[in-house]
């Protein structure tokens, strides 16, 4: 599936550094709690102690590295940075995005279709009015009007759904890739300490929907 760097771009929304105590280094430059931490995926099980969830994914699909979720963040912004403004909101947007989990099921840049779960959490401080997921998923599609590499649009009407227990709100979207045919995304999302926690699953026909799914079914959240 190609275009995916410019699909994870679609998460940043709308600066100064962070005074960030986060003992971990790669949080240095993120405005996160001290106790915030990006998960732990070892031996098929991603845990993050920070939201109390963990679940299960496939061990023989490709899992991306913090490092390689940076690099293609880079890229997304990169494609989206059309004009200096709109290239110092997503230097800010930066600050506040921390990439905690991405597997695809193939290399990236295999030929072949390659179904993929990225997630995200953005500090949403600066935007009071959002208080629940489906608030946040709209500002997301807000943001499809402002790139021109791709033919993004809603499918259906943004629905409260169960994760693991917790209420998140899910947004479906269909979208166009110049030379590939179509491809969809199913975000969900929950705010939660502070943070919008969002994850997307991307595929091209229902039965990678159907694997990626598998990895949202085996959610769990401790019990506050």
């Amino acid at each position: 599936m190609k275009h995916l760097s410019l699909l994870l771009a679609l998460f940043v929304l709308i600066g100064c550094q962070p005074d960030n105590k986060n003992p971990d280094k790669r949080l240095k430059d993120k405005d996160v709690p001290v106790d915030f931490d990006l998960g732990e995926a070892k031996n098929g099980t991603y845990k993050n102690k920070f939201f109390g969830f963990s679940f299960v994914y496939n061990e023989d699909w490709s899992l991306q590295s913090y490092d390689d979720m940076e690099r293609i963040m880079q890229m997304g912004s990169d494609a989206f940075s059309e004009n200096e403004k709109k290239e110092q909101l997503l230097d800010a947007a930066k600050v506040r995005t921390a990439n905690l989990f991405g597997v695809f099921k193939h290399d990236i840049g295999s030929i072949e279709s390659n179904p993929n779960m990225l997630m995200i959490a953005e500090n949403i401080k600066q935007f009071p009015s959002v208080k629940y997921g489906d608030e946040y998923l709209e500002l997301i599609r807000e943001l499809w009007g402002q790139q021109t590499q791709l033919k993004i649009s809603q499918v259906g009407t943004i629905q409260p759904v169960k994760v693991g227990g917790k209420e998140f709100y899910k947004m479906q979207a269909e979208l166009t890739i110049p030379y590939s045919g179509k491809a969809y995304q199913d975000y969900y999302c929950i705010v939660d300490k502070g943070f919008a926690l969002v994850f997307a699953l991307s595929y091209t026909e229902s039965e990678e929907l159907n694997e990626l799914e598998e990895i949202v079914k085996s959610m769990k959240f401790k019990k506050s």
